[in-house]
């Protein structure tokens, strides 16, 4: 409630940088929501003056405000996910996926547990991978959640001979559920679009463009990435 307080009294500061549509709306509806003493504030000492017809139809409803958050946990978690995967880290993966989950990679069916174990450590065929998202289309109907977002997954392939960059594109479609405030996902199957053989990896020993690198932590790793300490980890 203090928080509200201090925001919508920020924004009655002449000082105040002028804000958006939409910062405006969700201050109003935050102030109106949390801190109802705010709203007759901004309204003056007069109890007959009321709110403009405009600042009004700004105001989001609690339900506007839930679907945002939700839309940010579920997209949160999907970008969770990616960074577990690419770490192989099991704890992260698992904070994902709900115990139960079910997963369908096309080349892999099967059970959660059974996917963690496939995943990490993973192959070490494949010392590097990067998921990068796209877009999220996500529907909310209550307490589930479909979801469909797009991803490019780049993979350093060891072929024996050579180490070759291989990029994946296609789509996850999760269906994903709400328990205790919590959005995770409770099946996920991969839809493939596309793949491209990039050739030869590159051969970090030599550096970047005939420039040597100067601290060990430059190259990306799936563990002992210097990320994980970045993250404290």
């Amino acid at each position: 409630m203090r928080l509200a307080r201090d925001v919508t009294l920020a924004r009655l500061s002449p000082t105040y940088a002028q804000p958006t549509v939409l910062d405006q709306a969700l201050q109003v509806s935050i102030a109106t929501l949390f801190c109802p003493e705010v709203s007759r504030l901004e309204r003056g000492s007069d109890e007959n003056e009321r709110f403009t017809t405009r600042e009004a139809s700004m105001s989001a409803s609690a339900d506007d405000l839930k679907y945002i958050i939700d839309r940010e946990k579920i997209r949160d978690c999907v970008a969770r996910l990616s960074r577990g995967e690419d770490r192989r880290d099991e704890k992260l993966i698992s904070s994902c996926y709900w115990p139960d989950a079910t997963d369908d990679h096309g080349i892999f069916v099967g059970t959660f547990k059974d996917y963690l174990a496939w995943v990490v450590p993973g192959s070490p065929a494949i010392p590097v991978t990067l998921h990068t998202l796209g877009q999220s289309l996500i529907e909310l109907k209550d307490d589930k959640a479909v979801v469909e977002t797009h991803v490019t997954s780049y993979h350093r392939i060891d072929m024996g001979s050579e180490e070759r960059d291989l990029v994946i594109g296609g789509r996850y479609l999760d269906r994903m559920e709400q328990r205790n405030q919590e959005w995770r996902i409770a099946h996920r199957t991969m839809l493939y679009d596309w793949l491209k053989d990039f050739g030869p990896s590159v051969d970090w020993s030599q550096g970047l463009l005939g420039m040597p690198f100067l601290t060990p932590h430059s190259i990306g790793k799936a563990r002992g990435d210097h990320s994980e300490v970045f993250f404290g980890k």
